[in-house]
């Protein structure tokens, strides 16, 4: 109770440091690793906000779950782990999480990123100073190159690890790294350089007087004298290994002891005692020693013509075969059927892949098309405005000319006027005279004529006026319509302009977002291109919902650019249904700071592409 209220207590101080508590367990689980493991199990995993500490508990369980010889199904706690400390200056903290990001993928059957995280962790040794863990990280490699054949690289890595060992006092881990070196020479069939490091961890057991250690060293000294056939040494050496076991109550190394023994008697034809030496190696669990056992005792039999006993034996052999084989084709199913999933989902998340491509190209190919539908429709009205402002010019220009036309009309009228007054006078002072009378009234007919045939046509010239001037009131809405239409029109094709050069210049950026699952974002570049593509998408989002953090903004902007939900969690480094459940609790607080943002089918996807 007291260790949940300590770290408790620390997480709601938001400690920018490790809690106590994880500072007690880190110490002793090199030491004490069961005990680690329990007190993990029982302490609350550290809230998220407290970035540290929660990373190191993610980072302390899978290193006690490792140590305890627990095999990793999820990867999900070393990836927060891994994601917190690969950007910190914390050398040895940043080394432990690649290393058991290796271990968890060995466990999940992926040994070629396994070995790319124990290789990432070997390249920052350098960087901390810790020997014993930077040497089994090198022996931890040189395992793997030794399963894979790949002898010279091993050897480079086993004697690169017993340089560090042997930075601190003498302890078991010097005779663990020097017998690594000599399983190695031994596989490569160098006995003699084999025997030898064998002697130097057998040399260190009886230095540090360890028991367990100096059975390890002398039972592996009797394989290399056997293998070299100088069998009375290795008899020696068995019989040594035998007593080691017998002082330590090692049960479980018991048979196997007793099986070497046998064999070295066998192979020096001293039969009985190898007999009697292989019916006591048959007390164990190991069928494959049962069914070698049985095997040997088989060849004892019918070398001694005890045909009944050696086909009982026999018998025994065959069942255990049958049962290995069994074993071995089961797990070999069971590989198969690891490999056959493994390739499945390889080859679903690049169907996924493929399918984002295609939907990027869509999506890129339908911001162009609207992107020109947008200027074919500017064009259409600006082209439309421009023709009824030309309909407007000729009009005005025509009225002007009626105008002209009407005045001219109207000073013609005046000088008939003044010159039939004149005629009229001139014609009463000359009434004697006929002729000119005659020819003066046909004049004055003629110019009253040409006068009503003006005032006719100054009446039509009005009427086209007022027509005009009526149609030319009934457009003035429609004219500040176009106007306005026109300022639009132009800011639109602005708009496409720039959207066009917007998009040429940072394609790829969002290309490599898309394609680089382990890219650093540049978060404010891909904040300003929301913004311009989306009118203000994320300075919005921020302003109208201050209840979402920086991470909450971060997902919603990869939402808003097409990201599906296992690929927001490549990019921050965590599993799935993490992702998931952090886009619920997106939704919710939407919801809290804006009533009535969502109803009951409209998921946090749907929203933000149309918000």
């Amino acid at each position: 109770m007291l260790l949940c209220a300590g770290f408790g207590f620390s997480c709601h101080q938001g400690a920018e440091r490790i809690s106590p508590e994880l500072a007690m367990i880190d110490s002793i689980i090199c030491d004490h690793p069961d005990r680690a493991l329990a007190l993990l199990g029982k302490m609350p995993k550290p809230s998220p906000s407290d970035e540290l500490n929660d990373a190191t508990w993610c980072l302390l369980y899978t290193q006690a779950l490792d140590k305890n010889y627990k095999k990793h199904t999820s990867d999900s706690l070393i990836n927060i782990a891994l994601h917190y400390f690969d950007t910190r200056k914390d050398g040895r903290r940043k080394a432990q999480a690649w290393f058991y990001k290796g271990t968890v993928f060995r466990d999940l059957s992926k040994l070629k990123d396994a070995t790319a995280c124990y290789v990432r962790a070997r390249d920052l040794i350098g960087s901390f100073n810790d020997p014993l863990f930077a040497s089994l990280i090198c022996q931890t490699l040189g395992h793997i190159y030794r399963e894979q054949k790949v002898y010279d690289q091993a050897l480079e890595l086993f004697r690169e690890a017993i340089c560090y060992v042997t930075q601190v006092p003498r302890r078991d881990d010097w005779s663990h790294a020097y017998s690594e070196l000599g399983r190695t020479f031994a596989e490569c069939k160098q006995l003699d350089s084999a025997r030898y490091y064998f002697e130097y961890s057998l040399e260190n057991g009886v230095l540090i007087d360890d028991l367990k250690t100096q059975a390890m060293a002398i039972g592996e000294l009797g394989t290399i004298y056997r293998l070299d056939k100088n069998y009375m040494k290795a008899l020696e050496c068995e019989k040594k290994d035998l007593a080691l076991t017998l002082r330590l109550g090692d049960t479980i190394n018991f048979s196997a002891v007793r099986f070497g023994i046998a064999s070295v008697f066998y192979r020096i034809g001293e039969l009985d005692s190898a007999e009697v030496y292989l019916k006591e190696s048959l007390n164990t669990s190991n069928i494959s020693r049962i069914r070698s056992a049985n095997l040997l005792l088989y060849f004892i039999a019918k070398k001694q013509s005890r045909y009944d006993d050696a086909f009982r034996y026999i018998e025994q052999y065959r069942h255990y075969n049958d049962s290995i084989n069994d074993i071995d084709r089961t797990r070999a199913i069971a590989e198969v059927q690891v490999k056959y999933d493994n390739e499945k989902l390889e080859n679903e998340a690049k169907t996924l892949l493929l399918e984002k491509e295609r939907l990027r190209k869509s999506m890129l190919w339908g911001g162009i098309i609207t992107v020109v539908l947008i200027g074919l429709i500017a064009f259409g009205y600006q082209r439309k405005l421009w023709l009824k402002e030309r309909n407007l010019r000729k009009s005005e220009e025509e009225i002007q000319e009626y105008l002209s036309n009407l005045h001219e009309n109207e000073e013609k009228i005046r000088e008939n006027q003044n010159l039939i007054e004149s005629l009229s006078k001139d014609q009463e002072d000359k009434k004697n005279l006929e002729g000119v009378v005659n020819k003066q009234a046909e004049k004055i007919n003629h110019l009253r004529s040409d006068t009503q045939r003006l005032e006719s046509r100054n009446q039509e010239y009005q009427r086209k006026i007022d027509e005009y001037a009526q149609l030319a009131e009934q457009n003035k809405d429609r004219v500040i319509k176009l106007e306005k239409l026109s300022g639009q029109n132009l800011y639109l094709k602005g708009r496409e302009a720039f959207l066009i050069n917007y998009i040429n210049s940072h394609v790829d950026f969002f290309k490599n977002l898309r394609e680089n699952s382990y890219q650093s974002i540049d978060w404010m570049l891909l904040y300003d291109s929301l913004d311009i593509l989306y009118n203000g998408f994320y300075s919005r989002l921020r302003k109208e919902f201050p209840s979402l953090n920086e991470m909450d903004l971060q997902v919603c902007c990869l939402i808003k650019s097409g990201f599906t939900t296992s690929r927001i969690a490549d990019v921050f480094c965590i599993s799935s249904p993490s992702i998931t459940k952090k886009k619920y609790r997106i939704r919710e607080r939407i919801n809290q700071s804006k009533e009535g943002s969502f109803d009951a089918k409209i998921t946090l996807d749907m929203f933000l592409m149309t918000y």
